[in-house]
């Protein structure tokens, strides 16, 4: 029995530290890249020789072209990610619930063809989502970024939380229509506290629409200019920030 034990956490292990690595060394190279100097950022060193804080100054106080409104960018991109994470949470939730627990009609079918969505790249979608955008006067606009991402993550989200909904006992449902609840109070008053811990595991998967629905610097989001930054002036960006999700 001890020996089974053994061998079951060896092959975690073996496991594990990959797993590890793998989350931990992209974030050492951040760590690395911010706290290099420009000429030293690309020498091989696991360390700097002379680690300095400059490049955070530089984007802190925007000395740079492309940082000219890193605040407002990164406010944008704030206001943005809580805005998709509540509505996309709100709209989930709702049709986990219908399709889980009222068992709508054909709820099955339809979360199977939001999930088929998956199929199609989104780099496709770019340019069919830009021109909804444009009919619709949502050009330069958060509410376009935000959307879009709602639009992205939603079916994925709303999988999860199916699953989720699933595992919970039918007889806390049962129990609540016996005292009268309507299905509202079931969803505000049970469903919903049940469901907390799933929604933390999720995260916004669309991280490409910032650069398609916006243009103007005081409304993009931060990765827009971090891109220009990064491709057209090579030799003088301070290596503190990456292109990423907002």
């Amino acid at each position: 029995m001890k020996r089974k034990t053994l061998i079951t956490e060896a092959q975690l292990l073996l496991v594990g530290i990959p797993v590890l690595l793998w989350t931990l060394i992209p974030v050492y190279h951040m760590v690395l890249f911010a706290v290099s100097e420009r000429d030293s950022a690309t020498s091989g060193r696991l360390w700097p020789k002379n680690p300095t804080l400059d490049n955070f100054r530089v984007v802190f106080e925007q000395k740079h072209l492309y940082l000219q409104h890193f605040w407002e960018q990164l406010g944008n991109s704030l206001m943005i990610a809580v805005a998709v994470g509540l509505l996309t949470l709100f709209v989930s939730t709702s049709a986990a619930f219908a399709i889980s627990r009222l068992k709508v009609r054909g709820g099955r079918t339809v979360m199977n063809l939001a999930l088929f969505t998956y199929f199609i790249p989104a780099a496709f979608l770019a340019v069919p989502m830009y021109k909804t955008m444009a009919n619709y006067g949502l050009i330069n606009n958060k509410w376009s970024l935000v959307l879009a991402m709602v639009t992205i993550a939603s079916p994925y989200c709303i999988w999860v939380l199916k699953q989720a909904s699933d595992k919970l006992p039918w007889e806390l449902d049962e129990a609540a229509r016996m005292d009268g609840a309507t299905p509202l109070q079931l969803f505000r008053l049970v469903y919903v506290p049940l469901m907390v811990p799933a929604w933390w595991p999720w995260v916004p998967t669309a991280c490409c629409w910032p650069g398609t629905s916006t243009s103007t610097a005081s409304c993009c989001c931060r990765p827009r200019p971090t891109s220009r930054w990064r491709w057209r002036s090579a030799t003088s960006w301070p290596p503190t920030i990456r292109p990423g999700k907002c």
